[in-house]
This record gives structure tokens, sequence and C-alpha cells, in this order.
């Protein structure tokens, strides 16, 4: 079940990551507008809710590795 919602939320959080990136590019070449920085700012509310599920549904992973090994 995990993967198949990974398969979602991965791509997901990458193009939301670079919605992020390019609108930041874009306001800081000198056109920020209003709409500029709504949609930066959704986008990042959206990265970031997305990171929090995937961080989640991969806790498992994190577990391991702060697993002493003998």
């Amino acid at each position: 079940m995990n993967s198949k919602l990974l398969k979602i939320i991965n791509p997901l959080l990458g193009v939301t990551f670079l919605t992020v990136i390019v609108v930041l590019g874009i306001m800081k070449l000198g056109k920020v507008t209003h709409d500029l920085i709504e949609v930066h700012e959704i986008a990042g509310i959206v990265f970031l809710s997305l990171l929090v599920i995937h961080i989640i549904l991969n806790r498992k992973w994190f577990k391991s590795l702060f697993k002493k090994r003998k």
C-alpha cells in the first residue's frame, strides 16, 4: 500500500518543488506580482504537506537508519 501511495506522492513532490523554485527564480528576476507570490505560497504549502506525508510513509526506512547493528 505504501509503495502505491509513494508512486503518486513522489512525482507530486517533485513537481511542487520545481514549481516553488521556478516561481522564486521568476520573482528574483524582478517580475514580482501578487499572483506569483500567491502561487509560490500555495506551492510551498503543498510541498511541505507532501513532504510530511512522504516522511510518514517512509518511517520504517528512517527507523532502520538509527537501529543498532549487532
